[in-house]
């Protein structure tokens, strides 16, 4: 009898799956970017003599298998050389040989071989040592080609600095850097990363998402750390501007992003925090929901002209307006206004979310929104709110909305009724998870278009703020639009509601009494395209009433109807 042992039986076991034909899962890569700081006698305690340890401690702690770093002049080669046992290097100092600058690309060599690699200028004359488009200084990009010695797929990393002062040359970089990416590595994929001195939503950052996917928008598991990577010396408590950013294209999978905080003793490695991202090469990216919580345009509209100028329109020049981050009410930036404001930005989706259910999802967009993609409207959603929290919507929406070879414009028109207004919550996005409906797209553009809002009135006005209400589709589009106001007190005659709905010109087109309780619904013939306002006045003309004033709920639905011969 032949015995087999149970060791052998174990390995047999797990070789099973591969023997019969599955490939071996690709191992992962961790890449990293790091702005280290130039050796500058002037940085005193913060001088590279102090940091040199912390920053070469970050890349081993880390283990990055390839960093990316600005700001390495000579001396700081030779240091972190000393401190990688096991990294090589591939570098050129923007003089063409080796002063000033480099862009050092640092990579393992027992896991990564070199192919080839070389060094452009950003100007209109990459290929020698220059400056353009009034940079103060020569900017440059190393890039390498690498083949994983483990799973043998070759890849391209590109490495580059930006320029500090000049925007029309950080607008011309990015330009330029789009098709030497393409030219020089193909299909194959690509990890862009740098120090672009350029936040999200910025001219240069829109360029570069035109054809590359944002690493952090693209992880799997979110983000990790602060939302800035420029601290500053002395930094330890802040993160700035994101200015340092990684990029994927062609078949990158992104695990995880993250913005470390390397400190010791209050001393931070750098002024700039590194940036870490862990990929798969050759695979689709697998994110379930792209936050679109950077980047945003942000304009007030407090003559609601934004209709006329055609502010959700792909092709509308936002780049005069302010850029802001979700997730705080306007009022934060210093202003308090009451109103409407549009607020713009773009999105790239993964192939692999074509034919899947989408959604878009906001917490606290406040006080009620129309949504906007590519340049077609899709829903008004929203009610007045006293926590921002009180909005969750996830709203379906149909996959022919979207682009999936370019990036797609997402554009929002919010109205504020009082309290806090804007992007005021979070998470707000784009998913392809498993999300519980709150609205549908065709709801609003088929059957029933459902508004609701709160108000108040109080002794004093005796009127409500205005409630807008915009029609969705054409001229040609006929429908009757039904709406209710109820007053919330009790049906005692001392208090009465007169509702008016007016034109785009501030006409009276209809006017209704309302007294107590009952929730009356009115009902009058529409068109697609009409803009319109509501207006709630109480008729109590006493002074000194039972009450402070007067609450109460607007609700607005759209009933479809054919055009009428």
């Amino acid at each position: 009898m032949i015995r087999i042992s149970a060791p052998f039986l174990l390995a047999l076991a797990l070789a099973l799956p591969f023997a019969a034909g599955q490939d071996a899962p690709t191992p992962s890569l961790k890449v990293m970017t790091f702005n280290i700081r130039y050796a500058n006698r002037r940085d005193g305690w913060d001088h590279w003599t102090w940091r040199k340890n912390l920053v070469a401690g970050t890349i081993r702690f880390h283990d990055a298998d390839v960093c990316g770093t600005q700001e390495v002049l000579g001396s700081q080669l030779i240091h972190l050389h000393e401190q990688l046992p096991g990294y090589a290097s591939v570098a050129t100092g923007r003089d063409g040989r080796n002063r000033g600058e480099r862009c050092a690309i640092f990579y393992k060599t027992a896991r990564l071989e070199r192919v080839k690699w070389a060094t452009f200028w950003l100007s209109p004359t990459p290929d020698r040592p220059s400056a353009a488009w009034g940079a103060r200084l020569r900017r440059i990009v190393t890039w390498a080609h690498f083949r994983d010695r483990r799973s043998r797929k070759e890849f391209f990393v590109f490495n580059t600095h930006f320029d500090h002062q000049s925007a029309p040359a950080r607008l011309e970089s990015a330009r330029l850097l789009v098709p030497k990416v393409a030219e020089l590595a193909g299909d194959l994929p690509v990890v862009v990363m740098g120090d672009l001195n350029c936040t999200p939503g910025s001219a240069p950052h829109r360029v570069l998402m035109e054809s590359l996917q944002d690493a952090q928008a693209m992880s799997e598991t979110g983000h990790y750390g602060p939302s800035g990577t420029f601290p500053g010396f002395g930094g330890a408590a802040r993160s700035g501007r994101k200015i340092d950013h990684i990029f994927t294209k062609n078949q990158v999978r992104v695990l995880r992003h993250g913005i470390l905080t390397p400190t010791v003793d209050e001393r931070v490695a750098s002024d700039h925090w590194p940036v870490l991202a862990e990929v798969v090469l050759g695979e689709q990216p697998r994110r379930e929901t792209i936050e679109l919580h950077d980047g945003w345009r942000m304009q007030f509209d407090p003559k609601r002209e934004g209709q006329l100028q055609k502010y959700a329109n792909p092709e509308f020049d936002d780049s005069r307006w302010r850029v802001i981050r979700a997730g705080q009410p306007w009022e934060t930036n210093g202003t308090a206004p009451d109103g409407t404001a549009w607020f713009r930005t773009t999105a790239t989706l993964p192939p692999a979310w074509k034919g899947r259910k989408l959604h878009f999802i906001a917490y606290g967009i406040d006080d009620f929104f129309t949504l906007y993609v590519n340049g077609h409207r899709v829903a008004t959603i929203g009610a007045r709110t006293t926590t921002v929290r009180d909005q969750r919507i996830a709203l379906h929406l149909p996959c022919s909305l979207f682009h999936f070879d370019r990036p797609n414009h997402v554009v929002l028109e919010v109205t504020d009724n009082g309290g806090f207004g804007g992007l005021a919550g979070r998470p707000i996005g784009l998913s392809v998870s498993s999300h519980s409906t709150t609205h549908s797209a065709a709801q609003f553009r088929e059957s029933t278009l459902i508004a609701r809002t709160g108000f108040h009135i109080n002794d004093d006005a005796k009127r409500a703020l205005p409630f807008p209400i915009e029609i969705p589709g054409k001229p040609t589009d006929r429908a009757w639009l039904r709406y209710a106001v109820g007053d919330g007190h009790d049906d005692s005659g001392d208090r009465g509601l007169t509702v008016r709905l007016l034109d785009a010109a501030g006409k009276t087109i209809h006017e209704a009494h309302h007294g107590g309780k009952d929730d009356l619904w009115h009902e009058i013939d529409v068109r697609g395209g009409d803009r319109l306002t509501l207006v709630v006045e109480d008729q109590d003309t006493r002074l000194g009433g039972p009450s402070s004033g007067n609450d109460g709920t607007i609700l607005v639905k759209l009933k479809r109807a054919p055009l009428s011969k």
